[in-house]
């Protein structure tokens, strides 16, 4: 008897045990003014699931039909720290150390502002896409 064999594919779909939601699909600062910056707005990030993450933020740069302003006129920080955070095309950690899940509904408050350059600000409403990714630790 000779033998046989033959083959199957296996797939393995692994997911997180940390799930993330933004409280806000959008954020529109209002009232710019070039070299002042904003003021902050709150963006709330909650959590499901248990376990140790950080969030990265990435953004592309802000677009018009009057220019392109870099992706470092948004700063962002932990509601509780005093340091802003440049964003950037590359990303950049949220939280000055990982975060902890304990339970559904576990969740942490940033503030987010704007400040265009004097020069080069031509008046318009720019856009600028961004992406926080939750990173299991």
């Amino acid at each position: 008897m000779a033998r046989a064999a033959s083959t199957i594919k296996i797939y393995a779909n692994v997911q997180s045990s940390i799930k993330m939601e933004l409280d806000s699909t959008s954020i529109v600062f209002n009232h710019l003014r070039p070299g002042i910056a904003s003021e902050d707005i709150q963006l709330t990030t909650t959590t499901t699931g248990s376990g140790s993450y950080q969030l990265i933020l990435t953004s592309s740069n802000f677009t018009s039909n009057k220019g392109i302003q870099s992706a470092a006129a948004l700063r962002f920080k932990e509601h509780t720290a005093s340091v802003y955070r440049t964003a950037s095309s590359e990303g950049q950690t949220m939280m000055t150390a990982a975060g902890a899940a304990k339970e559904a509904g576990d969740s942490q408050v940033f503030d987010l502002q704007t400040e265009f350059p004097v020069v080069d600000s031509p008046a318009g409403t720019y856009t600028a896409v961004v992406t926080i990714t939750c990173i299991p630790q």
